[in-house]
C-alpha cells in the first residue's frame, strides 16, 4: 500500500490507471484514497486516467474512490474497456508521469512490482495505456455515485507526451 501511495504522491501532473473494478482493498483504502485527494486538489493542472474493466462493480460496492470522483469530475476521468481482448487483460497497473509505476501481472492480486524511479517502464505503460484508450469508450460518474455510458464534458491535457485530442469528450 505504501508504494502505491508514493508512486501517486510523487506524480507531478498526470496519472493513469488501469483497472478491472476499481480493486476494491486498493483503491478504496483510506490511504490511497487520500493520496488521490491530494493530488486531486493540489491545484497543479493535474488529471487521472481510469480504465476499468467492470464499470458495474465500484457502483454495486459504493467504492469511496467515486464519491471523490464526483467532487472533482474535470480531475478524475474514467473510460470503460470495451474490446474483447482488452477486457482479458489480466494485469493492472498505475503510472505517474515521474517515472513512478506500480504493476501487477494478475490485476485481481495486490502482489506486483513498484519502483517510484523507472521513467522507461512507466512511459512503456502509459503507451500502452492510450493503446486502449482508444478503443475505450467514455463514462462519466453521475450524481447518484455510479458509472454510466452517458458523455460528460471533460477536459484532457497531454502530460505524458502523447496526445489523448479527441479520446475524451469535449461536449456533451
Amino acid at each position: 500500500m505504501a508504494t502505491l501511495v508514493a508512486v501517486i504522491d510523487n506524480a507531478r501532473r498526470g496519472l493513469w490507471i488501469y483497472t478491472r473494478d476499481l480493486d476494491p482493498g486498493l483503491f478504496d483504502h483510506p490511504a490511497v484514497v487520500d493520496a488521490l485527494r491530494r493530488f486531486g486538489t493540489s491545484g497543479r493542472g493535474v488529471e487521472v486516467y481510469f480504465l476499468l474493466q467492470d464499470v458495474a462493480a465500484p457502483q454495486r460496492a459504493h467504492a469511496p474512490l467515486l464519491t471523490l470522483a464526483q467532487r472533482l469530475p474535470s480531475i478524475f476521468l474514467f473510460r470503460e474497456v470495451d474490446d474483447p481482448v482488452d477486457r482479458a487483460y489480466p494485469s493492472a497497473y498505475l503510472a505517474n508521469d515521474a517515472g513512478g509505476c506500480d504493476f501487477r501481472t494478475l490485476g485481481h492480486r495486490f502482489d506486483g512490482e513498484a519502483d517510484l524511479h523507472a521513467p522507461g517502464r512507466a512511459r512503456q505503460l502509459r503507451m500502452a495505456f492510450m493503446a486502449v484508450l482508444e478503443r475505450a469508450r467514455p463514462v462519466s460518474i453521475p450524481r447518484a455515485g455510479h458509472l454510466s455510458g452517458v458523455r460528460a464534458p471533460m477536459a484532457c491535457s497531454t502530460h505524458c507526451g502523447e496526445t489523448t485530442k479527441g479520446l475524451w469528450p469535449s461536449g456533451s
